[in-house]
């Protein structure tokens, strides 16, 4: 293990503004839920990994900062606009770290190990640069032994930004390939794709998340079916009754369920308002085995 301590850093965006790219599908409500539930994944690792002593948040508002602080992680609150300028302020304040490895706060699908292999390719060197690029380009993790050895570099293409700059300090340059560090979610493909291959039963669940209003009231019985249809970006669907009945699954359910996602076939609980045709899900919740 690299001798030292390491500092995980995780910028995160003032909420209000995160994930800009999925707002011509997705509201700013589903948005902030969203990148709660990243962050919590990403926090999670950092905590999980063994090799990484400590963890800082870099939030860009104090809503951001309360979410970090709500995972566990303290926060520092950088409210001037842009990513090298949160990562300046991290810098000063992780100056004393053996190294620091920045994370991207939205790569869901990143689990302990990767991180500590990120670390593990610094072994053996006092001065080291290790890049892990996204699928598009960017950096998913960046270390940097010490931790001023070369500044940051984040934007388009700032994978090959981070390797010019090490080679311009006459630092070593490690690029290094890591699955779940290459897939962060900008687009509602990416996002699709990550709630689909993250692992664990409460996939698309936020932080703390909400009990759905009504739901598990006591002595009223709740109807169930299978999930027939959803789409993540509008968080709208159809669920199959068990009588082969179809109910609709409007907007403002889905958001008040606390969940992310619904996944064809899963099965749920919910009660049923109106009559006739007007006949829609209401209070939903996943069914527990």
């Amino acid at each position: 293990m690299l001798a030292g301590t390491v500092t995980a850093v995780v910028p995160l965006k003032a909420l209000h503004a995160a994930k800009g790219r999925l707002a011509a599908t997705v509201d700013s409500d589903r948005r902030r839920e969203i990148v709660a539930w990243m962050a919590e994944r990403v926090l999670l690792a950092c905590a999980g990994a063994g090799s990484v002593s400590a963890v800082l948040v870099v939030a860009g508002d104090a809503e951001a900062a309360r979410l970090a602080r709500g995972l566990g992680a303290p926060a520092l609150v950088v409210a001037e606009p842009g990513l090298r300028a949160a990562l300046d302020a991290a810098d000063a304040v992780t100056a004393a770290a053996a190294a620091t490895l920045v994370v991207a706060a939205d790569l869901p699908l990143v689990v302990p190990a990767d991180l500590d292999a990120v670390v593990a390719a610094a072994e053996g060197s006092e001065r080291i640069v290790v890049v892990v690029p996204t699928l598009d380009g960017g950096t998913g993790a960046l270390l940097r032994r010490p931790p001023d050895v070369v500044r940051t570099a984040y934007g388009p293409g700032s994978a090959e930004a981070h390797v010019r700059l090490a080679a311009a300090a006459g630092v070593p340059a490690r690029r290094l390939e890591v699955a779940g560090l290459a897939a962060d979610v900008d687009t509602p493909e990416q996002l699709r794709a990550a709630l689909a291959s993250a692992p664990g039963a409460d996939v698309g669940s936020p932080p703390r998340r909400r009990q759905a209003p009504g739901a598990h009231r006591s002595g009223q019985r709740m109807a169930q079916g299978t999930v027939k249809y959803f789409d993540v970006t509008t968080g709208t669907g159809t669920v199959l009754l068990d009588n082969a009945d179809e109910l609709p699954i409007d907007r403002e359910t889905f958001a008040q369920s606390g969940l992310l996602e619904l996944r064809l076939g899963q099965r749920v609980r919910f009660d049923i308002a109106g009559e006739g045709e007007q006949r829609r899900v209401r209070a939903l919740d996943l069914v527990s085995f």
